[in-house]
């Protein structure tokens, strides 16, 4: 045996951590608030909260990166977990992280939404413009954020989302799952985060988010063809979002 090798067996790293936390996901989609969800949860001193691990696999072994990421942890961190939106990977038909979820109901689901789905959209649909995804609280942008929407694609999306959003307590029986809301979150943050940490069994401290609200314009200023839109989605079950 090379001496290298000894070493490695007598590295003290090697042996620091453990495995006794729990597990949670965090099941939501794109421009839910999810990126200030986890900001506040990687806050607290006994969580660690991921981003979107699985929405690529590249060709990578779905249960070899759940392996990986719930690996030994300090001590004190009682709770690990990441999010996965409705429709991840995005780039394979693999389910299995979906599956792996399913079969430990151990793991505590804690379901994120936003209810006014048309700012949900179109946050996204700016992001995806501008290739600006988050922002810190010291950042400024000075980016033309104006976009269009489609009124056909618009309700289609609204409707996957509401499917996406209903199959969860189906697909999961036995899962402890917790569901709030973006706009919840950001009237009572602090009721809302005592209800989650109590959810997940940890310490209930005040924690702030690292990130700022992106688009603080009235809706109609960043909608280009607004009166065409809205006209359109007043015969639909969704017009009352015009009016949130």
């Amino acid at each position: 045996m090379l001496f290298k090798d000894y070493v490695h067996i007598l590295n003290p790293k090697k042996f620091i951590g453990s495995k006794k936390y729990n597990k949670y996901i965090v099941l939501t989609q794109a421009r839910s608030g999810s990126n200030m969800l986890r900001s506040l949860l990687h806050s607290h001193p006994q969580i660690i909260s991921d981003g979107e691990i699985y929405r690529r696999l590249y060709g990578r072994n779905s249960v070899k990166m759940w392996n990986r990421f719930f690996s030994k942890k300090p001590h004190h961190i009682k709770q690990v977990g990441f999010k996965l939106f409705y429709y991840h990977p995005v780039d394979s038909d693999d389910r299995t992280v979906w599956d792996i979820i399913k079969s430990d109901s151990n793991i505590k689901l804690i379901q994120l939404s936003r209810k006014n789905k048309l700012k949900m959209i179109v946050s996204r649909d700016i992001a995806m413009k501008t290739d600006v995804w988050s922002s810190k609280r010291n950042e400024n942008q000075k980016v033309d954020k104006r976009i269009e929407l489609d009124t056909k694609k618009f309700i289609d999306e609204c409707n996957q989302i509401d499917v996406w959003e209903n199959q969860i307590e189906h697909l999961f029986p036995q899962h402890q799952l917790i569901k709030i809301t973006y706009e919840d979150l950001v009237k009572e943050r602090d009721k809302v985060m005592a209800e989650v940490f109590n959810f997940l069994e940890v310490d209930n401290l005040s924690v702030k988010p690292l990130f700022k609200k992106q688009n603080t314009e009235e809706i109609k200023n960043l909608i280009l063809n607004y009166d065409q839109f809205s006209s359109e989605i007043k015969s639909t079950r969704w017009a009352f979002l015009l009016d949130e």
